[in-house]
C-alpha cells in the first residue's frame, strides 16, 4: 500500500509546532519564574548558559546581566543576604552538576547529600585544620615559596619576560603533589610537563559532559579520544597516590595530607575512608587546590603592579616585618602584616576566583528570595563576581581599594565576601590556601618586584577566573636592582 508522506509529515509538524507553542506560552506566561528579570531567550532555553560556561565567560556574563536587569529553571542572585540564606540554610542542596567532580565517588566538595557531607567533614577536619597546616608548614615552604624564590632569582638575572601565571601554577602543583601525593614533581624547574594540559583537558571533558548529559549514555569516539585519556591520566595519579600511601612503613610516615587522610576516622563511628573515597578527595585537592591558589597570587601581582601606591605601602610593611630579605616568613607572622591581608581580601573581592557556578537547588515548598517566589527544584546560580562588584553593596565597587579592609566595618564586610563560600559547606581547604598565599606573597615581594609587559590582561572564566590563556607576562627584578617605586600615580581597576 502506498503511503502519502505528506499526509504523515503535516500532522507531525503540526504537533511539533503546537508543542513548542504551548511550551513557550507556559514559560512566558505561566512559569513562577516569569517575573524574574533577564534576557528573553533565558526564559526559553538553558543553551546560552552552557555556551557561556564552555567559552569561559559565565561569571562575567552574569555580572553584566545583573548590571542590566537565569534560564527556564535557574536564576542568578547577587544579594548578599539572599546568598547567605542559600549557602547556609538547611534544604538548599548542591546541584547534580557537581557530579563532574565525583571521581569515582562523591567527595566532600561534590556530594549533594548533606548527611554524607557531614560525615566526610567530621572525618577530614583534623587533616586540613589550622593545626594540621602548621605541622606541614616546612613541607609547604620547601616545595613551594622557597623553590619559587630561587627560580625568580634565576629569571631576574636573565632579564627576559616570564609568565607569572605559569610560575605560580607550577609552584601550587608542586605543593599539592608533595602534600597530597608524596611526589616531588619540581615543575617550577621545568619548562613544560604533560600534567598541565592533561588536567585542563580532563576538566573540560567533564564540563562538556555535564553541559550535554546525553554523552553520559552515549559518548562519541572523538570525545573519548580527546578527553577521556586525559581524565584517566589524572585518575590514575590519584589512585597511585592512595596505593603508595597505604604501603608506607612507620618509618616512612610524614606530615602530609594523604597520610593524614588515610588514618582519619569519623569520631562518631570510628570508621575511616575507603580507597575510592580517598581517591575522590585526592582528586578534589588536586583540582581545587592548585588553580584557585595560583590564580589568586597571579591577580595579587597584577593588581599590586598596576597600583603604585598600593605597592609602595605593601613593600614598606613587608620590609618592616622582615628587615633581612633572607628571613623566612612564617604562618604565625600573618597578624603582623595587616595590609598584605587587606590586599589579598580586596583581590578576592574584585577578582572573584570562582565567579559563579556553585549551583544550589531550591528545596521542597519553594522559597521567596529577592521578592520573587522560586518553586522547588529551581536552580540558583550565585553570581559571586556580580555580588562582589555591585555598587549596591560596596562603595567604589569597581575600584581596587585594599584600605577598605582596614576601616571600621571591615569585619562586617567579610561576611559579604564569598571567595570560599558561606555556611556549612565553606571551602574545606581555605586554611591551606590562605597560608600558601601569605607565605608566597610575603617572600616574593620581600625579594622581588615586577613590571608588566603586555598591560592589563583580560579576565577569563573557565572553572576559575584567571588571565586569558593563563598568561601574565612580566619582567622580574631583585628589589635592590630596580630602584625605588614610583608612587606618583595610582591606576584604578576597572
Amino acid at each position: 500500500m502506498d503511503i502519502d508522506i505528506s499526509s504523515v509529515l503535516a500532522p507531525a509538524a503540526a504537533l511539533i509546532v503546537g508543542y513548542i507553542g504551548i511550551e513557550v506560552t507556559r514559560r512566558l506566561s505561566l512559569s513562577p519564574l516569569r517575573t524574574v528579570p533577564g534576557p528573553f531567550l533565558a526564559k526559553l532555553t538553558s543553551a546560552h548558559e552552557s555556551y557561556y560556561l564552555i567559552t569561559g565567560r559565565s561569571g562575567l556574563y552574569l555580572h553584566e546581566l545583573h548590571k542590566k536587569h537565569g534560564s527556564p529553571n535557574s536564576v542568578s542572585i547577587i544579594d548578599p543576604d539572599s546568598l547567605k540564606k542559600v549557602y547556609s540554610e538547611p534544604g538548599y542542596r548542591k546541584s547534580t552538576l557537581f557530579r563532574m567532580f565525583d571521581n569515582p565517588v562523591p567527595s566532600v566538595f561534590s556530594t549533594c547529600d548533606p548527611d554524607v557531607h557531614r560525615r566526610k567533614r567530621r572525618t577530614m577536619a583534623p587533616s586540613l585544620n589550622t593545626a594540621s597546616i602548621l605541622r606541614s608548614e616546612d613541607l609547604i615552604w620547601n616545595s613551594g615559596p622557597s623553590a619559587l624564590v630561587s627560580k625568580l632569582g634565576q629569571l631576574a638575572k636573565e632579564g627576559s619576560p616570564v609568565n607569572i601565571c605559569k610560575l605560580f601554577h607550577c609552584m601550587t602543583l608542586d605543593v599539592i603533589f608533595d602534600l597530597a601525593f608524596n611526589r616531588q614533581m619540581k615543575l617550577i624547574e621545568k619548562d613544560d610537563h604533560e600534567i598541565f594540559w592533561r588536567i585542563k583537558r580532563g576538566h573540560l571533558y567533564r564540563v562538556f559532559k555535564v553541559c550535554f548529559p546525553i554523552f553520559y549514555r552515549w559518548e562519541p569516539r572523538w570525545l573519548t579520544s580527546w578527553g577521556s585519556d586525559s581524565a584517566k591520566y589524572v585518575d590514575d595519579l590519584c589512585t597511585k597516590a592512595v596505593q603508595d600511601a597505604r604501603k608506607r612503613t612507620p618509618e616512612q610516615q610524614r606530615n602530609d595530607l594523604i597520610g593524614s587522610l588515610i588514618h582519619a576516622v569519623d569520631p562518631d563511628t570510628g570508621v575511616g575512608m575507603g580507597d575510592e573515597e580517598l581517591v575522590s578527595e585526592t582528586f578534589t585537592v588536586l583540582i581545587g587546590g592548585s588553580d584557585t591558589v595560583s590564580a589568586s597570587m597571579t591577580w595579587v601581582v597584577e593588581l599590586v603592579e598596576s597600583h603604585p601606591l598600593v605597592k609602595q605601602r605593601l613593600l614598606a610593611e613587608i620590609d618592616a616585618v622582615y628587615p633581612d630579605p633572607t628571613t623566612r616568613p612564617r604562618i604565625a607572622d600573618k597578624s603582623r602584616l595587616p595590609y598584605l591581608e587587606a590586599v589579598v581580601l580586596e583581590m578576592w573581592r574584585i577578582m572573584s576566583i570562582v565567579p559563579s557556578g556553585m549551583y544550589r537547588v531550591v528545596p521542597e515548598g519553594g522559597r521567596t528570595l529577592c521578592g520573587h517566589f522560586l518553586p522547588a527544584g529551581t536552580m540558583i546560580n550565585p553570581c559571586v563576581y556580580g555580588s562582589h562588584r555591585s555598587a549596591q553593596f560596596w562603595p567604589r565597587a569597581e575600584e581596587f581599594v585594599p584600605e577598605r579592609w582596614l576601616e571600621p566595618g571591615a569585619e562586617a564586610n567579610k561576611q559579604k565576601l564569598m571567595q570560599f563560600g558561606l555556611g556549612p559547606r565553606t571551602c574545606f581547604g581555605r586554611s591551606l590556601a590562605q597560608s600558601e598565599i601569605f607565605l608566597t606573597i610575603a617572600a616574593v615581594y620581600r625579594n622581588f618586584e615586577f613590571t608588566l609587559v603586555d598591560g592589563r590582561p583580560q579576565a577569563y572564566h573557565e572553572l576559575f577566573l584567571a588571565p586569558k590563556n593563563s598568561i601574565l607576562r612580566a619582567r622580574v627584578y631583585r628589589r635592590q636592582d630596580n630602584g625605588t617605586v614610583d608612587a606618583q600615580t595610582c591606576v584604578t581597576a576597572k
